[in-house]
């Protein structure tokens, strides 16, 4: 979600006495990390995906670094986005403080317009930026290599194009196959946007029924993630491969055939 400098003045101050180096640096980590995150001090207890696209909510409390003012204070947040012009883009703020008896503010009331429900923007699709620079993108339902029962479609705007494949493995062995064709020979790296929830199993991932990088091949991706909807992506290690069809293959890695596989769409990056 972006870059910014918190700037806090306290009292008279004619600069900020307090300035920061980055909103990310300021709730206590750094590189956008779209993990959840739950300490002490601060938090990011949602972060939607995938990477930090979605709906992203971060909070830290100043109780070891405390801001003591006798008669104002004002803090700024700048907002920085990393690519210019991002349409859709929301951002609140919300801030509590403790005061002594007597203290006023100068804050409007709360209206029904300040906490209205958002939705994200509806048929969005990934773009090859920053470190997805020159990939290549493949909606699921494109690449699925045979139809097959096992397979439904869900709609929802956090996945890209508003809908997301599940695939249901019918057998503990069970695999799903998506054709990927490589326009030339060379070394790549191939990423899987995935769906984490209290509904998603295990699964390993294979190029030609080989093992290329992907998280834990012998126990598999973990899927599970409790009370929430998560779209992230798993990436493999760098490759060589020759130029034409290749099958991307998800292997079921879950004991209980009650748990479904959620993939939203695949891409490459020539290394």
């Amino acid at each position: 979600w972006g870059e910014g400098d918190e700037k806090i003045y306290i009292d008279d101050d004619a600069f900020p006495s307090t300035f920061g180096t980055g909103s990310e640096d300021y709730y206590n980590y750094a590189w956008s990390l779209p993990d959840i995150l739950i300490h002490p001090y601060y938090a990011q207890p949602r972060n939607d995906g995938p990477a930090n696209r979605g709906f992203v909510v971060n909070n830290r409390w100043h109780i070891l670094d405390s801001l003591l003012f006798e008669s104002h204070i004002a803090f700024y947040m700048e907002l920085a986005c990393h690519m210019p012009n991002v349409t859709g883009f929301s951002y609140a703020r919300m801030s509590y403080l403790y005061g002594r008896p007597g203290l006023r503010d100068d804050h409007l009331p709360i209206t029904g317009e300040d906490v209205r429900a958002l939705a994200l923007p509806a048929n969005w699709m990934p773009l090859g930026r920053g470190g997805s620079e020159g990939g290549v993108f493949f909606q699921a339902e494109e690449v699925l290599a045979e139809k097959t029962e096992s397979v439904s479609f869900a709609a929802d705007r956090l996945w890209a194009g508003d809908r997301i494949l599940r695939w249901q493995p019918q057998a503990a062995d069970g695999t799903l196959a998506l054709a990927l064709e490589f326009p030339e020979a060379g070394k790549y790296r191939v990423c899987a946007v995935m769906e984490l929830s209290e509904q998603s199993g295990k699964a390993a991932i294979t190029l030609d029924n080989k093992a290329v990088g992907f998280m834990d091949e012998k126990g598999g991706i973990d899927l599970f993630v409790p009370h929430r909807v998560l779209s992230r992506n798993f990436s493999s290690g760098d490759f060589e491969v020759e130029k034409g069809r290749h099958v991307l293959k998800f292997h079921n890695k879950s004991a209980a055939l009650d748990k479904h596989i959620g993939i939203d769409f695949i891409w490459m990056q020539k290394r």
